[in-house]
């Protein structure tokens, strides 16, 4: 049979409430450390996406520039037309999606590639 009216002797509950407290006072710390380290994750990881982004776009309009200058190049030393013809068709199945169209450089990555893939399927 169980009794509700147990009665504990007077250090027994000053022991339940030291220990009470430790308890609460050990979680709160676990937690501000965990809130801490979530938030500072979360900045982190959104610069990270920020600077991503940003070096993708610049990385691209690099390659973008070396490109077209390599293949300039490529076109003068061409000493017939019909070879020219044919090295500019290269060129043409060769382009980037990204570079007709800059729009693309707001979707994500996967996408591009997608799209590129689907390009050089098509020629």
């Amino acid at each position: 049979m169980c009794e509700n009216n147990v009665q504990l002797p007077s250090h027994d509950i000053s022991e339940i409430e030291k220990t009470w407290a430790k308890v609460e006072r050990v979680s709160k710390q676990t937690g501000m450390r965990d809130g801490l380290s979530d938030g500072r994750d979360t900045a982190f990881q959104s610069s990270f996406d920020t600077g991503f982004k940003e070096g993708f776009k610049n990385g691209f309009q690099l390659g973008k520039l070396k490109g077209i200058a390599i293949a300039k190049s490529k076109l003068t030393d061409v000493q017939n037309d019909d070879s020219h013809a044919q090295n500019e068709e290269k060129i043409g199945r060769a382009r980037c999606v990204v570079c007709e169209n800059d729009e693309l450089l707001n979707r994500n990555i996967d996408e591009i590639i997608q799209e590129q893939q689907r390009r050089f399927a098509d020629n």
